[in-house]
């Protein structure tokens, strides 16, 4: 998943003397190389598609080996509208799921910020009751996907109560 960390395992690598005495360089294929004495290390590929990343090791006597794996990374949005977003203290809103993936979305999980059972349906209507006149609530999209990627947003809801005057 996008900007979700991965571990790069170099640990099988050996030189002469059982050790890359130079250390791993990893080029991974979305910025400036790495060098480290660790064998793995934890990274997060910024960019979604096929992503590549190459490990050149080198070894006390000067003797160098390179490879090159590569991985798919996948992007999740989540996004929704609500009808209204600004509404009377008592009264039902719409939510619409504008969420985009790469793969299948498979869970939805709403927020509605008021305290009241929260839905997994990907496209619910939730009853707000007797909300105070200027209260703000935030209502919470949580979507995974079905290789386990997750992303969220909030918007605000808030809340008003007519005045009559004459």
């Amino acid at each position: 998943c996008i900007g979700e960390m991965f571990d790069l395992d170099a640990s099988m690598s050996n030189g002469v003397n059982a050790d890359c005495w130079k250390g791993y360089t990893w080029f991974p294929s979305d910025t400036r190389p790495i060098t480290t004495q660790d064998s793995s290390i934890m990274y997060a590929w910024s960019g979604r598609d096929t992503q590549f990343v190459d490990l050149i090791v080198e070894d006390i006597n000067g003797c160098r080996d390179t490879m090159r794996d590569t991985t798919l990374v996948l992007e999740i949005t989540a996004d929704f509208i609500a009808d209204p977003l600004r509404l009377c203290t008592t009264n039902d809103v719409m939510f619409t799921d504008m969420s985009m993936a790469d793969t299948t979305i498979v869970m939805w999980t709403w927020e509605f910020g008021d305290g009241a059972v929260d839905s997994m349906n990907q496209n619910p209507t939730h009853t707000y009751m007797d909300v105070a006149d200027g209260t703000i609530l935030e209502v919470k999209l949580t979507v995974e996907d079905e290789v386990g990627c997750q992303a969220e947003t909030t918007r605000p809801v808030e809340f008003y109560e007519p005045k009559i005057d004459f």
